[in-house]
């Protein structure tokens, strides 16, 4: 009787043990599913941020041409203010010389 005792006890740790292994292969299939949908995410979101990089160099190009254009302009105004003051300057001699 004892040693139908422990057989029936060893069938049962046996099964009881088939069912965890078959759990776990099920969660290890879910597991691995999961990891792929995860990897398909992570290359997406990498896809992402790389255009994303590549808008902001475009971005901090045109800023940078932008700001060069700027002191371009602001360089052109100066020198039209100076060339204008030289133009009144020999105005008024002129008009001084005609007054005389």
């Amino acid at each position: 009787m004892n040693l139908n005792r422990k057989i029936d006890m060893q069938e049962r740790t046996i099964k009881s043990l088939q069912e965890k292994n078959e759990k776990l292969k099920n969660e290890n299939r879910a597991l691995r599913t999961e990891n792929a949908q995860l990897s398909d995410k992570n290359q997406h979101y990498e896809q992402i941020i790389g255009s994303v990089d590549t808008l902001r160099a475009e971005w901090n190009a045109r800023i940078q041409e932008a700001l060069e254009y700027r002191k371009q302009y602001k360089d052109a105004v100066f020198a039209v203010r100076k060339i204008r003051k030289e133009y009144e300057k020999k105005f008024n001699q002129l008009n001084r010389q005609f007054k005389v």
